[in-house]
């Protein structure tokens, strides 16, 4: 075996080890807390652009690659926007009745 593959099956040993230890139930690497880490910071309310500076991405479509829609953001934004919602909203409003 490779002084590279034994490095990388050694590495491999010891991600498995740690996320055994944690209570992990998925495979864990370096490009995974990246991938968080980058959808929080955007979940949160950080800007796109400021989020490509700190991953070191001159083009946006990249960062688009490193963060995912998680289904309460999705939620979220849904409530928020939605024409729907806003139509209802205005439909359930307390009216003034004259009689």
């Amino acid at each position: 075996m490779s002084r590279a593959k034994s490095a990388l099956l050694r590495r491999d040993i010891l991600q498995f080890h740690y996320a055994i230890n944690t209570g992990l139930t998925i495979r864990v690497h370096p490009h995974l807390f990246r991938h968080t880490s980058a959808t929080l910071f955007l979940e949160q309310g950080g800007e796109i652009r400021h989020l490509a500076k700190i991953l070191g991405h001159a083009d946006l479509r990249m960062v688009m690659r490193y963060t995912h829609l998680s289904n309460k953001s999705i939620k979220v934004q849904h409530e928020k926007f939605s024409p729907l919602n806003h139509i209802v909203g205005k439909l359930n409003k307390d009216r003034i009745v004259t009689r």
